[in-house]
């Protein structure tokens, strides 16, 4: 599959201020003897999903301790990494090793070439997306030639720079008032499907032209506020329904409040009582 996604052709060169969270990244955009002091912005929000696990009918979180099958428990500073070279047999890694073979995080997103958008197959898309903003006033002028000569020319730069010890591919694009950018997938990670068995080449004339007038009628510019995940919402309500005094399946033992035991617990409870009086 490849993006039908274009830059904006917009002539405008006044920029978006910088979103108000922190930077994530600092460093310089570099497009040959072009150097850009540059800020990265996380472009979306991740969902919490504060969901754990609890012992049932006790409400104390699980815990999950770091054990040896050997020695048992094992405290945080005498953990190391391995990398298992064999079944069931690994090698131990130093820091100074892995030290040796990380890249030099010189701080430097090096745009090396530009592309077509339609080049881009989005499978290689990995997920993270981030503003790009001028480092400071300075900076904003050389920012602007960037951004402006990506828009004019409708391409889009493909570079590299470190993140958290990995050198990541990424692309970078031109909005109508901002640069983005997205890290990609390493195209060698990208599986390779073996061909289908059906034919497609053969289709029914008639009924290609019934899904083209669908396809028309649903084509035009699309509302994203209208495509909500509430799945987290509808989490919120739910546990203040719960949390409601008048609400049953929250007892108070002890002075802390916890979840009250299934039905047929508490029936099984009872006949016990009930015996033994």
């Amino acid at each position: 599959m490849r993006t039908n996604m274009s830059s904006s052709t917009s002539t405008a060169t006044a920029f978006a201020a910088p979103p108000s969270n922190r930077a994530s990244w600092t460093g310089r955009m570099q497009l040959e003897a072009l150097s850009v002091p540059v800020k990265a912005y996380p472009a979306t929000v991740t969902s919490s999903g504060p969901l754990c696990q609890l012992h049932a009918g006790c409400g104390q979180r699980i815990a999950y301790r770091k054990f040896c099958p050997k020695h048992g428990e094992v405290p945080n500073d005498q953990i190391a990494k391995g990398y298992p070279y064999e079944p069931d047999r690994h090698i131990e890694l130093s820091d100074d090793d892995l030290a040796a073979i990380r890249p030099d995080d010189d701080k430097t997103l090096c745009l090396e070439r530009v592309i077509d958008p339609g080049q881009l197959d989005l499978i290689l898309l990995a997920g993270r997306s981030l503003y790009l903003a001028p480092a400071n006033p300075v900076a904003m002028a050389p920012y602007g030639v960037v951004f402006r000569a990506l828009q004019d020319t409708a391409k889009w730069a493909l570079g590299r720079v470190v993140f958290s010890g990995h050198r990541q591919l990424v692309v970078v694009r031109p909005t109508e008032d901002r640069l983005v950018l997205h890290t990609l997938h390493d195209p060698a990670l990208c599986r390779v499907v073996a061909s289908m068995d059906t034919d497609i080449s053969q289709v029914d004339s008639t009924e290609l032209k019934a899904l083209a007038k669908i396809l028309s009628r649903k084509n035009g510019r699309v509302a994203w506020n209208e495509y909500v995940d509430d799945t987290d919402a509808k989490l919120v309500a739910l546990v203040q329904a719960k949390l409601q005094p008048t609400n049953p399946t929250i007892l108070k033992l002890n002075g802390r409040k916890r979840a009250a035991a299934p039905k047929t617990k508490r029936k099984a409870a009872s006949r016990k009582r009930a015996k033994a009086a």
